[in-house]
C-alpha cells in the first residue's frame, strides 16, 4: 500500500481529489474522479451499446469497402403501365349489369410485343416493350445480386458501369418512346371508339345531366361529346416525362453479417454467378481477409 507524499502525488494527477487552489498541481491522468456514480453511468451505457465483435466488426469493414445495397426505381418507362382514368359520370351508371362490366380505369392500347426500328449509338434495333422488359432485367442480373429477404447488392468497383449501362437504358426508352408517338394517333382513334360503342347505348337511355339540361340529347351531340372526353382522357393518360432511372445505394449494416444463414444464401448467390474465389473469400472468410479482385469474371 502507498503511504505518504507519494499516494498524495499520484490521487492528485489521477483527478481523485479536488484542490481549490490554484497553484495546486496540475492533474496528469485524468481531470475528474472516477466515482461509483460515473461507473455506474458507464455500465448503463454499454449496457445499452454493447460494443460490437471484433470477428463482425472487420468483416463489417471489409464488406462495407466492396459491396453496397442498391434500389433502382424507374419512372415514365411503360405506356402499358399506364391507365386511364375515367371521369365520374362515365362511372355512374344506373344499370347494375353495365356497371359492373365497366371498370374504373382501362389501359393504353399499346400491344407490349409490337417493335419499332430504332437507331441508338449506331446500332439498329427491333425494339419493343418486351425487349425492354427483357434488358432491363438482364442488365441488372449482369451486376446486381438478388439477396433474398435482404434486397439487391452490387460490387462498388461495378457502380460507374452500371450506371452507365443504366443511362444507356434510359435512352434506348427514350427513342423507343419517340417511335410509339407516330402511332399515338392511330391508337386514340381506336380508343374513342371503343369508348363510343361501350357508352352510347346507355347514353341514349340515360343521358348525362350537364347535356340533358342542354338538350343536347341527339345521337351525334351523345358522340361528340364521348369523343371529346375519350380523347381528353387519352391525352392526359400518354403524356409523361421523359424516361427516369433513380440508383439508391446504402452500406450493408451489422445485423446483415450476423445471420449465418442469410450470410451462406449470399455466398452462394456469388459462387453461383462465379464471383471470383479472392472476392469470395475476402468476404466470407472468418479469418484475416484475403484476396483483392471483385466483381464477375468475364
Amino acid at each position: 500500500m502507498l503511504e505518504g507524499p507519494a499516494t498524495e502525488t499520484l490521487a492528485t494527477a489521477s483527478g481523485a481529489t479536488v484542490d481549490p487552489d490554484p497553484f495546486a498541481p496540475v492533474r496528469e491522468i485524468g481531470e475528474q474522479a472516477l466515482t461509483p456514480e460515473k461507473v455506474s453511468d458507464m455500465k448503463y451505457d454499454l449496457d445499452l451499446n454493447p460494443p460490437r465483435p471484433f470477428d463482425l466488426t472487420r468483416r463489417l469493414t471489409v464488406f462495407t469497402s466492396e459491396v453496397q445495397y442498391v434500389e433502382v426505381k424507374m419512372s415514365n418507362a411503360l405506356f402499358s403501365a399506364r391507365t386511364i382514368t375515367l371521369p365520374s359520370d362515365f362511372q355512374k351508371i344506373v344499370d347494375e349489369k353495365l356497371r359492373n362490366g365497366i371498370r374504373a380505369s382501362l389501359k393504353i392500347p399499346v400491344d407490349p410485343q409490337q417493335s419499332y426500328k430504332i437507331t441508338v449509338g449506331g446500332k439498329v434495333l427491333h425494339v419493343s416493350e418486351a425487349y425492354l422488359k427483357r434488358e432491363r432485367a438482364s442488365l441488372e442480373a449482369a451486376f446486381l445480386y438478388d439477396w433474398k429477404g435482404r434486397g439487391k447488392v452490387i460490387f462498388r468497383t461495378d457502380r460507374d458501369k452500371f450506371q452507365a449501362k443504366l443511362k444507356e437504358f434510359i435512352d434506348l426508352t427514350a427513342a423507343y418512346q419517340e417511335a410509339v408517338k407516330a402511332d399515338l394517333a392511330a391508337m386514340r382513334a381506336s380508343f374513342c371508339e371503343q369508348m363510343v360503342n361501350e357508352f352510347l347505348p346507355h347514353w341514349k337511355d340515360s343521358p348525362p345531366a350537364r347535356l340533358r339540361h342542354r338538350d343536347q340529347t341527339n345521337e351525334q351531340s351523345l358522340i361528340d361529346d364521348i369523343t371529346e372526353r375519350s380523347e381528353s382522357m387519352f391525352n392526359a393518360a400518354v403524356e409523361m416525362g421523359a424516361p427516369e432511372a433513380k440508383d439508391i445505394y446504402k452500406d450493408i449494416s451489422i445485423e446483415d453479417l450476423d445471420d449465418a444463414e442469410m450470410m451462406k444464401s449470399l455466398k452462394d448467390l456469388m459462387e453461383k454467378a462465379r464471383v471470383p474465389a479472392a472476392t469470395i473469400a475476402k468476404l466470407f472468410s472468418k479469418d484475416e481477409a484475403i484476396g483483392t479482385g471483385n466483381g464477375r469474371q468475364s
